[in-house]
């Protein structure tokens, strides 16, 4: 109904009802009359039928209901692609929420697990003693199951006599102890790698493949930060690799090898050295080459025709550097590269290598 009949009607109802003395005469036009009837003053308001008209009227007189509309397919196939998506979104929110989750009890189930090694590891016994590792022998243990942590104390006092004259390392003997320890938790244990003024200090496992411990603990348990572990294709013995390689997560909360990122920081570059602790002695390495690179560059080869090859393949790392020493190499040197995710995209690299300068055993 348009606004005009609604205004016509409304007037009716007050003309009919306005005394005849209050009304217009009929010289004037209909709109004044309407408007001066709509205006009047001398209304009878204990029997106002215009108040009660006004009760009357419908929703339709002012407004009529649109006709009802009919569905067609079309609309039919949109509605259920609409909840369809609905249904998706909320299936991917609680997916995410819920990896969410479980990463974050991992990050703490792994800080747990490889910060109480790194609390320990260097100064008393990871089999539950107080005392500090000593430097024990297998040929004194009459045990078949071998304790690491007896024989000599660390001032050597219970040396016995007729072995005054042998030469220990000390730290080795400690570490060696500890490594034969957690080989009883897992006979893939590789060794122990350590960065002094750094967050890494972790142990090292060598599985079957470079798959098995991206998601799985040094202990073998299912953890999403994984292990450090070696290339599987290296020596346990790292003296006969030209080329030892280990990879480690890059962890947004700073752990594994998170930290191999410090070394773009050309002091950290020049003055730390990077420690692997293995059942054969402990090998040090001075960095000589840190830059991004991407998965199929082969920074980490790890097989080489000869001498000259080794050699070229050392001095290109190094010319990849963000920083360059200049040093220089050989057919009998030895290296590591420590090999970790940018995080910026699924192939980005960082690559660190260094080169071996001491071996004590």
């Amino acid at each position: 109904m348009s606004f005009n009949r609604i205004w016509h009607k409304i007037a009716h109802r007050i003309s009919a009802i306005l005394p005849n003395a209050n009304k217009p005469d009929a010289s004037e036009s209909a709109n004044e009359r309407d408007i001066y009837e709509f205006s009047g003053k001398h209304r009878d308001y204990e029997n106002d039928l215009f108040l009660h008209s006004l009760k009357t009227l419908t929703p339709d007189d002012l407004a009529p209901k649109p006709p009802k509309k009919k569905h067609t397919a079309g609309d039919i196939i949109y509605e259920v692609v609409r909840r369809a998506i609905v249904v998706v979104c909320v299936c991917v929110f609680v997916g995410s929420a819920a990896t969410l989750v479980r990463s974050l009890v991992d990050y703490q189930r792994g800080d747990e697990l490889y910060g109480d090694i790194a609390a320990n590891i260097f100064e008393t016994d990871l089999g539950g003693g107080s005392h500090m590792v000593s430097l024990a022998q297998p040929s004194r243990q009459n045990s078949s199951t071998p304790d690491y942590y007896t024989g000599l104390t660390l001032d050597m006092s219970e040396l016995p006599e007729e072995d005054t004259d042998v030469s220990y390392n000390i730290k080795f003997e400690q570490m060696k102890a500890n490594l034969n320890y957690l080989k009883e938790i897992n006979p893939d244990i590789f060794g122990y790698i350590h960065i002094e003024g750094t967050n890494i200090s972790f142990p090292i496992v060598q599985g079957d493949d470079n798959d098995y411990y991206l998601d799985h603990a040094y202990n073998g348990d299912a953890l999403v930060v994984g292990s450090i572990f070696a290339d599987y294709r290296a020596k346990a013995d790292m003296s006969k690799n030209r080329n030892t390689v280990f990879y480690g997560h890059n962890m947004r909360d700073g752990s594994m090898f998170n930290n191999v990122t410090l070394f773009f920081d050309e002091d950290t570059f020049n003055t730390k050295l990077i420690e692997i602790y293995t059942f054969d002695g402990i090998y040090t390495y001075e960095p000589f080459a840190i830059f991004e690179t991407i998965s199929t560059y082969q920074y980490f080869r790890m097989s080489f025709k000869n001498d000259a090859d080794f050699v070229a393949f050392c001095e290109e790392m190094q010319e990849q550097s963000e920083f360059n020493k200049g040093m220089t190499f050989d057919g009998d040197d030895h290296i590591i590269t420590l090999s970790t995710c940018t995080n910026m995209t699924t192939v980005g690299r960082y690559a660190l290598h260094a080169k071996l300068i001491k071996v004590e055993n």
